[in-house]
């Protein structure tokens, strides 16, 4: 059996997770900004990175976890999780 995290290795280690995730964020965030300046438009900047996101949730987790992780995405946007992000004008 594994010892017990202290609470100080656990702030530790969710302090890393967070650093890690921005860094995750800025490198997709630097991708998507080679594509605009490569000419891709906003919508396939999105399809690419939603094609690649499905494809390694298949490869990886299978069809079942895949349609779950993604449903998860679905909920989120449904109840309002990113709507802080909705400009007044959006396309639809």
């Amino acid at each position: 059996m594994a010892p017990k995290k202290t609470d100080l290795e656990a702030e530790r280690q969710i302090a890393a997770d967070q650093e890690l995730r921005a860094r995750c964020d800025l490198t997709i965030s630097r991708a998507a900004e080679m594509m605009v300046a490569d000419g891709a438009s906003l919508e396939m900047i999105i399809d690419r990175i939603v094609t690649y996101a499905t494809a390694q949730c298949l490869s990886t987790f299978g069809k079942g976890d895949a349609l779950k992780l993604h449903q998860q995405g679905i909920r989120a946007v449904r109840e309002g999780t990113f709507d802080h992000l909705i400009p007044d004008r959006t396309i639809n």
